[in-house]
């Protein structure tokens, strides 16, 4: 008969191992993250589906997932064109010499023209020939890590898949095997659902929204880079009280200093109008349906000292560990406090 290992070796080899597991799947993490985000958020979609093909769960993962691609390919050149773009307006501020050029090379653009409204269908077809290069631009941004991004997209489908199928049984499995008892599982479980939802229904769409509005703004007012603007925009919606001004009034200024007052009145108008109202109108909404119950600056200070520290999609990481260690410390108090209430023990009369 064999001899069990001593016992205080085990847990010591079984945590050796969960941080090597840790350090194995930690560059694919993210798009694990997402993965368990999305089929949350996308479980009564499923549910719908599901009820419409009569139970066939599978069949209704398959069209969720479909679904899922058809939205996500948009958003991931997006992302592409907003990493690239950025290093392009970095580049193009620091190449300037002092503010009022940098303003000035932000809203010019040798050899192109801006739309007018109604310049006739000539003037049309040179616009949708400018903005579709810019397009190309954007996917072509993509290209230099194609073969990194389509790894992660599958693992995040795949993930997307596995946990609308197999999420209630993994579910029971962690609550089985994770030491840290049922009440506190649920805890982190509910802080990291509640973190995703926050940030991407109740923050995503919202930052979402103000970039769609600033590039529509920029394209009819003839900017340059208008995408990548709008999409700088939507970013800088997480710095509270500015906001999006942050760009629309670097623009305003730019057109300003390049001889067009009136773009300058208009776009401080509409700017003030619309994206930065949109804040105040949408987020209240999207807030009922995935709410992040962190402080303004704490979310501030976790979205860019992620960016710092992980990278682009730091955004995500940042505020789900801050979030998971708000709810870590909550629970350690609410154990120190009944045990205070409760007394001491036998041995301590």
């Amino acid at each position: 008969m064999t001899d069990a290992p001593p016992k205080t070796i085990l847990p010591w080899v079984v945590l050796a191992l969960v941080v090597a597991a840790g350090a194995t799947v930690a560059p694919l993490a993210v798009p694990v993250i997402l993965a368990a985000w999305v089929s949350t958020i996308s479980r009564p979609l499923l549910d719908r589906v599901a009820r419409a093909l009569k139970g066939r769960e599978r069949a209704a993962a398959v069209l969720t997932v479909l679904l899922l691609i058809v939205l996500a390919l948009p958003i991931t050149v997006l992302i592409a064109g907003l990493v690239s773009g950025i290093g392009e307006l970095t580049a193009l501020v620091a190449g300037s010499e002092g503010a009022p050029a940098a303003l000035k090379a932000l809203v010019s653009d040798a050899g192109s023209e801006p739309l007018e409204l109604f310049g006739g269908w000539e003037r049309w077809l040179a616009w949708a020939q400018r903005y579709s290069g810019q397009l190309y631009q954007l996917v072509g941004g993509i290209a230099g890590t194609a073969l990194r991004l389509t790894f992660g997209l599958l693992v995040f489908f795949l993930g997307v898949w596995t946990f609308l199928l197999e999420g209630p049984r993994i579910r029971k499995w962690y609550d089985a095997h994770v030491p840290l008892g049922a009440e506190a599982l649920r805890r982190f479980a509910d802080a990291f659902t509640e973190t995703g939802r926050g940030l991407l229904i109740g923050v995503g769409l919202t930052s979402a929204a103000q970039a769609l509005a600033a590039t529509v703004i920029y394209i009819a007012l003839g900017v340059p880079r208008a995408i990548v603007l709008g999409l700088v925009t939507g970013l800088a919606t997480f710095v509270p009280v500015a906001g999006g001004a942050l760009v629309w009034l670097p623009v305003a200024a730019g057109l300003y200093l390049t001889d067009h007052p009136v773009k300058a009145a208009v776009m401080i108008g509409l700017g003030t109008l619309i994206i930065s109202s949109i804040d105040n109108v949408l987020r209240p909404i999207f807030s009922r349906y995935g709410k992040l119950n962190l402080s303004v600056l704490m979310l501030v200070v976790s979205v860019f000292g992620g960016l710092a520290v992980f990278g682009p999609f730091g955004a995500l990481i940042g505020p789900l560990i801050v979030r998971l260690a708000k709810e870590g410390l909550a629970l350690l108090r609410e154990e120190r406090d009944a045990a205070a209430a409760a007394g001491p023990g036998p041995s301590g009369r």
